[in-house]
């Protein structure tokens, strides 16, 4: 622990350090019929319980008790007159089903009963299967801890931090790794959130370009040079998690001049696929249009054969019409 924040609670014995927890409930057995439940509060530093409450919702004395009462051998003024001296000594303290034991024991944690025992609980759920090894405080260099840039270019080397449980006198530097040696480029003290630090800079080609407000600690690196090539290192750590160490790592790699990539073969594949795109488009489209007209044909057709028809039965019909006048 810093020096300072030991110093500051060994004369304040009633300070209150704010840390985070995760809640977490467990029965005796399975399928929400178990009597008994247990709700654990957990440190997520340590993965020690800090707070736990135990929830029973039966109490063998008053079932034997109650077995007596029912056979008759006590009356109910000797019943009330024992339970009310069992009060104090009855395991059972929850009157519930067996899935509420949880959100009541958190309650009883958080709640205006006992507020000297935390502040208001804001997330709860199962702690992860590593709570004791959770760092409160996280950095990060970005999802690409690499960059490649070309000689007498100026590149940012990007680093962010952040915490669920705050921080307080954050300490942070940048070290560039020259060959096992870790020279410090720079380094500073954030005393709390949203308080921009002074930094002190030991690079003349180093700038700090970060800000406390958006948990940025990123370095500009002016005019670098084929020497610069290699890992920097982001380095925080935090008072308030028991002075953790925090880092992450940025590689360079300086070039005479960035690589150009070959597209033909990305120019050939595209062309490939538009031409089969385009064809298959023609295609549909030849097909609709027959399947579009074709009908209309068709139909065309069928007029005209029954037309045909038509004309053909009337002529017969005046053929065999004058043929009757004839004969008459």
């Amino acid at each position: 622990m810093d020096p300072e924040v030991a110093e500051s609670l060994r004369q304040d014995t009633d300070a209150v350090i704010d840390i985070g927890v995760s809640f977490d409930g467990t029965w005796q057995k399975r399928g929400f019929t178990s009597h008994y439940g247990v709700g654990v509060c957990i440190d997520i530093l340590t993965g020690l319980v800090i707070d736990y409450e135990i929830l029973s919702s039966y109490c063998h004395a008053c079932a034997c008790k109650n077995s007596v009462l029912k056979a008759g051998e006590i009356s109910e003024e000797e019943f009330d007159s024992w339970k009310e001296g069992h009060k104090a000594d009855c395991a059972k303290n929850f009157a519930g089903s067996s899935k509420a034991m949880e959100q009541e024991a958190a309650k009883r944690m958080w709640g205006p009963v006992t507020p000297i025992r935390g502040t208001p609980c804001v997330a709860r759920g199962a702690p992860s299967p590593g709570a004791g090894r959770v760092d409160g405080l996280e950095v990060s260099t970005g999802k690409v801890s690499l960059l490649q840039a070309t000689n007498g270019s100026t590149v940012l080397l990007p680093c962010t931090y952040s915490s669920c449980i705050g921080i307080h006198k954050l300490y942070f530097n940048w070290h560039y790794n020259d060959n096992g040696t870790m020279l410090k480029l720079c380094e500073a003290v954030i005393p709390k959130e949203n308080v921009e630090p002074v930094v002190g800079v030991y690079h003349e080609r180093v700038e700090f370009v970060g800000s406390s407000r958006r948990n940025n600690i990123s370095i500009l690196l002016w005019n670098i040079t084929f020497e610069d090539r290699g890992d920097y290192v982001c380095f925080a750590r935090n008072p308030k998690e028991k002075n953790r160490n925090h880092s992450a790592v940025y590689t360079l790699i300086v070039v005479d001049q960035l690589t150009e990539v070959d597209t033909t073969l990305t120019t050939v594949m595209v062309a490939v696929v538009g031409t089969l795109l385009g064809s298959l488009l023609l295609f549909m489209v030849a097909k609709a249009l027959v399947v579009n007209f074709m009908p209309k044909k068709e139909d065309k057709n069928k007029d005209c054969l029954v037309s045909s028809t038509v004309v053909d039965h009337t002529e017969d019909a005046r053929s065999g019409a004058k043929g009757s006048k004839g004969k008459a």
